[in-house]
């Protein structure tokens, strides 16, 4: 039992052997060797992460007022006004400035109009309510 131990021992201090080498951005080439009676190698390549400087500005693509207009105040022009922040995503991301702007300020524009169409029927339902209340109807 004691010249397996040992033979055990002997095989873990002569097991890994590792190389280091450590490249810019904290990236590291990892080699190492296995010399029990096989050997092999193991390279783990480094990686290098790009970053593209964007010189397009940030663009509003006014998504999440889009989005409250369709669910609260007029379906169809909120339908086009979410229609129009997809555009504006699509366009940034394929490096169109100019669409993007101009697809922006329709979405605003749509955003806006459905907005203001809710906010009127609202106050046309109310109103239409306290009239009809004044005269005595009931609901």
């Amino acid at each position: 039992m004691s010249t397996e131990h040992q033979q055990f021992q002997n095989e873990n201090e002569r097991l890994l052997t590792f190389e280091k080498d450590s490249p810019e951005y904290g990236a590291s080439n990892v080699q190492s060797s296995i010399p029990v009676g096989q050997h092999m190698q193991q390279q783990v390549h480094s990686q290098s992460i790009v970053r593209v400087n964007n010189s397009m500005p940030d663009i509003n693509d006014y998504f999440g007022l889009a989005l409250f207009v369709t669910l609260c105040c007029c379906l169809p022009f909120g339908i086009v006004a979410l229609v129009k922040s997809k555009e504006v995503k699509t366009r940034v991301a394929s490096g169109d400035q100019q669409g993007a702007l101009e697809a922006s300020e329709s979405a605003k524009l749509w955003s806006h109009a459905g907005l203001i169409t809710g906010l009127v029927q609202f106050a046309i339902v109310i109103l239409f309510w306290l009239i009809l209340d004044y005269y005595g109807y009931s609901f």
